[in-house]
C-alpha cells in the first residue's frame, strides 16, 4: 500500500510538492482554494488537489436511528449526486418509526433518460419489511422542477403503494449544479399519510437552494 506522501506524488507529479501537501499545518485536505492558489502554482495541479479534495470528504449517511425526514435526504443526497451526469433513483425504506431500514438503488439512467416501474421500486421495499418509504431522484440539469414524466410515474407508484399497504411519504427530487431541492409532497403532487402527531420536515415550492450547499 502507498503511502500519502507517494499517492500525492502519483497524482500530482511533483515529490517537492507532495511532502509539502502532507506536511501542511492542519492537512492539506482542509487547504481553502486561496490557499492552494498559493501553494500549487500549475492550474492542472490545482485541479487535480480540489478534485481530491472533494474525493476524501465523506458523505453524510441516513442513520439506521435517526427520524429520516424529506429534508434531511435532500441534504445528504445532494452530497452524494451534486456532480453527476446521469439520473439515479433511490427508495428509502423506513420503518414504523421513520427509522432507515434500507438504502435501495431502483434505477439508473443513461443515454435515454432513465425508465422504472412500480414493481422495480416496491419489491425492495416489501423485501426490506419497509412499513413506509420516501423515493428521492437526482435531475443533473440543474432543475429541481418535477417533469411530467416524473409526475406520471410518482402518480401510479403511488397508487401501487396504497393498494400493497407500503405507502410512499414523499417523492424528493434533487437538482445538480447547485439547483436545490423540492418534495412532491409539499408541491401537493402525493397525499400526506403521516401520522398528525409527527411533524416532518419539506421543500417550499420554491426549492430552498440555499439548503443543499
Amino acid at each position: 500500500m502507498r503511502s500519502e506522501v507517494e499517492a500525492l506524488t502519483l497524482l500530482l507529479e511533483d515529490a517537492e510538492l507532495a511532502r509539502a501537501l502532507h506536511e501542511a499545518p492542519g492537512g492539506w485536505r482542509d487547504l481553502s482554494a486561496a490557499e492552494i492558489s498559493f501553494v500549487v502554482d500549475e492550474p492542472s495541479q490545482r485541479e487535480r488537489l480540489c478534485a481530491l479534495q472533494r474525493l476524501s470528504i465523506p458523505h453524510r449517511t441516513l442513520h439506521p436511528r435517526q427520524i429520516t425526514t424529506p429534508g434531511l435526504v435532500a441534504r445528504i443526497y445532494s452530497e452524494r449526486w451534486g456532480d453527476l451526469m446521469a439520473e439515479r433513483m433511490v427508495a428509502i425504506a423506513l420503518d414504523g418509526r421513520r427509522h432507515v431500514l434500507a438504502e435501495v438503488e431502483v434505477a439508473r439512467g443513461g443515454r435515454h433518460g432513465m425508465v422504472v416501474t412500480a414493481a422495480d421500486v416496491l419489491r425492495p421495499m416489501i423485501r426490506a419489511g419497509a412499513a413506509a418509504f420516501i423515493l428521492t431522484h437526482n435531475h443533473p440539469s440543474g432543475s429541481a422542477e418535477p417533469s411530467p414524466a416524473d409526475v406520471e410515474m410518482t402518480t401510479v407508484l403511488e397508487a401501487a403503494a396504497d393498494i400493497i399497504g407500503v405507502p410512499l411519504l414523499d417523492h424528493v427530487v434533487v437538482a445538480g449544479r447547485g439547483g436545490g431541492w423540492c418534495s412532491m409532497l409539499e408541491l401537493g403532487l402525493l397525499n400526506p399519510k403521516e401520522n398528525p402527531n409527527e411533524r416532518t420536515e419539506h421543500a417550499t415550492p420554491r426549492q430552498r437552494a440555499a439548503e443543499s450547499q
